[in-house]
């Protein structure tokens, strides 16, 4: 279903997937191989679902959730980091990757995390995630 919207998108040129498994390719693969491009509504429909399963990562992240927040902190990069420890099993490099950050960029405690939750077009709930990516990750 991502793949098929993902390939529909014409403003996509090209995109990274992560296969793990050889379960995870063939499906992948029997993708490839079915693909007919989604309708409007199908695309608007996959939209609905992923902003209800309460994402942990915006892939349309570009900065504006902090900018919203009035914060220099990397509200999209520490929960892009949460993700890959919570839901990829990339524990220790979602730590490296956290550790590498500069203070600035991981202190978030004076953001206004409603107002970057209005402004992010995945409306993360920073306000949950924000602390469990600090308690996972620092």
């Amino acid at each position: 279903m991502l793949l098929h919207a993902i390939w529909t998108d014409e403003r996509i040129s090209s995109c990274c997937v992560s296969m793990k498994t050889f379960d995870q390719m063939n499906e992948d693969i029997h993708a490839a191989q079915t693909f007919q491009p989604l309708k409007a509504a199908e695309l608007r429909e996959i939209h609905e679902f992923f902003l209800a399963s309460r994402p942990t990562m915006c892939a349309l992240c570009d900065g504006r959730c902090s900018e919203a927040a009035g914060t220099g902190a990397a509200l999209g990069e520490l929960t892009r980091y949460l993700t890959y420890h919570e839901h990829h099993g990339e524990r220790a490099e979602a730590r490296r990757l956290y550790s590498a950050l500069p203070e600035s960029a991981r202190d978030w405690k004076d953001a206004d995390l409603v107002a970057a939750q209005d402004a992010c077009p995945s409306h993360l709930d920073f306000a949950d995630l924000l602390p469990r990516a600090e308690r996972y990750l620092a």
